[in-house]
């Protein structure tokens, strides 16, 4: 499994939005595609402002390739995307990567 990050931030006025746009358009879209595996979507506050940071799960580099095209360092920004995230959408996704200890093998707590 590999696993893909991006960042994006928002007004606080904005800290539904997202979030709502997240569950109701970007998650079904990403289910259709072969090779997604899963995503999670996690907010923190920045001051003024709240950043929103994506995870999505994919089973192959080649899966992600499929979605974000060759250049996989780059956003693939959607118009909805873009007008919630007024505040700064991050251009780069960070490296994706494999997870250091299998999920099968990771403590349970």
């Amino acid at each position: 499994m590999i696993i893909r990050e991006w960042r994006g931030r928002a007004s606080l006025n904005d800290l539904e939005r997202y979030p709502v746009h997240f569950r109701t358009t970007v998650v079904p879209e990403l289910r259709r595609l072969p090779g997604f595996v899963g995503a999670h979507l996690s907010r923190r506050l920045l001051g003024d402002r709240i950043e929103f940071l994506v995870l999505t799960r994919w089973k192959s580099m080649d899966a992600i390739r499929d979605f974000a095209g060759s250049e996989v360092a780059l956003t693939r920004r959607r118009n909805g995307w873009v007008q919630i995230l007024a505040l700064g959408a991050r251009r780069n996704v960070a490296e994706a990567r494999k997870p250091a200890v299998p999920s099968k093998d990771r403590p349970r707590r």
